[in-house]
């Protein structure tokens, strides 16, 4: 195994006796798993609300539900293929 996957002989001590260190992929697969909670809760918390406020609560909080869909967006923008800008 290579030095990018395990601590070497000469790192084992600094490394917790052998703990494997995280490589690239492990490195951005957890930020992609992590905008993806991020996403589907913000998504979540939006879909419940909606179902819990009557229409005319639903345009008074406008607001609320744009920043919701904006840290949504904000989550998966780096993996994103096809965007729109938002004005």
């Amino acid at each position: 195994m290579n030095e990018e996957q395990i601590c070497d002989a000469d790192t084992v001590n600094k490394c917790g006796g052998g703990t494997k260190m995280k490589t690239a992929y492990t490195m951005f697969y957890e930020q992609l798993q992590d905008s993806i909670d991020t996403a589907w809760n913000q998504a979540e918390e939006i879909h419940s609300g909606l179902d819990e406020m009557t229409d005319e609560e639903i345009i008074e909080t406008r607001n609320a539900l744009k920043n919701r869909a904006n840290k949504i967006m904000c989550a998966l923008d780096s993996y994103a293929k096809s965007k729109e800008e938002l004005t």
